[in-house]
């Protein structure tokens, strides 16, 4: 008998559990949307979007993307809202860090609340840095003159200005860029004075030209705001290119500017 009772017991369970409603079961009134592939992966940007399957059981009022390192993102994380009445939509993600893993999902809303779609995968791509200009390796024109250096020399040992610095010397002068910390490949803004605050993202450059003579002593102090545009090859080895800065010169008790491109590599 209670052989029979255990069984009975087990088939009721095992009924119920077939029948019954899952907690997972989808809200037939919200929407129902899909994400779209991920195209057009950049360093810093990729593109995907979503298409609206159906509405639920009220009119869609929202829509859009949202992403993460994360998987399974929400709008508690980044998103962006689609503009448009059409149940496809594509959305550029911008912003986004090199190399890096990311999950994006589609959502829209109704009166009901918010549903998402699947999340998909992708990675961004290496950090590029392209300057605008191409000048020679390990070359500065001054006033039509170009200087040629010698492989530059980094460390901490060179800085001058700052933490770490590259220097490049050469028969008609040097070039020195200096940094607040070890640089890593990127792109940094040019500074006036270096001495006082000095953050991750600048750096400051100056020069002394060969001016036959006496040496004429140069700093990009009219240039802030420009951009240096730095590659890491390797531990101490950099190849640093900035296009059109705009240098101070001061000649024994004379002021002059020259604005030159300029590239080293070591």
């Amino acid at each position: 008998m209670e052989k029979l009772k255990c069984l009975w017991l087990l088939f009721l369970l095992v009924f119920l559990g077939c029948t019954g409603e899952s907690s997972d079961d989808v809200d037939e009134n919200l929407p129902v949307i899909a994400t779209v592939e991920v195209t057009l992966i950049t360093d810093h940007s990729a593109q995907t979007g979503g298409e609206i399957i159906s509405e639920g059981t009220s009119p869609v009022t929202g829509k859009g993307v949202c992403w993460s390192t994360n998987q399974n993102p929400t709008i508690d994380d980044q998103y962006v809202v689609a503009d448009g009445d059409d149940t496809r939509f594509t959305i550029e993600l911008v912003n986004l860090e090199p190399e890096t893993k990311y999950f994006v999902r589609s959502y829209a809303t109704n009166s009901t609340g918010i549903s998402y779609g699947d999340a998909v995968e992708f990675v961004t791509g290496e950090l590029q840095i392209n300057a605008p200009c191409s000048p020679e390796a390990n070359t500065m024109d001054h006033q039509g003159m170009l200087m040629t250096f010698r492989k530059p020399l980094a460390g901490e040992q060179h800085g001058h200005f700052g933490d770490y610095g590259v220097i490049a010397n050469g028969s008609r002068g040097d070039l020195r860029v200096d940094f607040s910390h070890v640089p890593m490949s990127g792109i940094y803004t040019i500074v006036s004075d270096f001495s006082l605050n000095k953050t991750l993202n600048e750096c400051m450059i100056s020069a002394v030209v060969d001016m036959g003579t006496l040496n004429s002593w140069c700093t990009s102090g009219p240039s802030a705001g420009d951009s240096v545009y730095v590659v890491r090859l390797g531990e101490g080895s950099y190849s640093i290119t900035f296009c059109d800065v705009e240098f101070s010169c001061l000649v024994g008790y004379t002021d002059y500017h020259f604005t030159t491109d300029a590239q080293i590599t070591n």
